[in-house]
């Protein structure tokens, strides 16, 4: 629960205030997640709890869909796309419904638009 609130309300500000998701791209910090990198890929895939990765998914699909990206700046798309396709080898290793799921979904989007 205190993930899925988290995450919502870290969506809500993004999507209200786009700069905040080039300062999200630069987090970095010395703990077990070191970078927006890790964190994406703990929630989206190492996660062993379904309700963690399907907060996930549904936040980053979000993103992604309705994130209106300034000229400067990169989309998230942009990103998650690439991290994705980088880490697919991994997916044998972990559950993987929800990151298979986002990832034909981005395909698919990203394709169309």
């Amino acid at each position: 629960m205190i993930i899925e609130t988290s995450l919502n309300l870290w969506i809500g500000c993004v999507m209200h205030k786009a700069e905040l998701f080039k300062g999200f791209l630069e987090f970095e910090s010395n703990s077990d997640i070191k970078n927006t990198s890790e964190l994406i890929l703990s929630g989206l895939l190492y996660s062993q709890e379904d309700k963690i990765r399907e907060d996930f998914k549904a936040t980053l699909s979000a993103l992604c869909l309705g994130f209106k990206a300034q000229s400067e700046s990169q989309s998230p798309i942009e990103f998650i796309l690439p991290l994705m396709s980088h880490n697919f080898d991994k997916i044998s290793e972990y559950p993987c419904k929800q990151y298979f799921a986002l990832f034909n979904e981005l395909i698919d989007y990203h394709f169309k638009s």
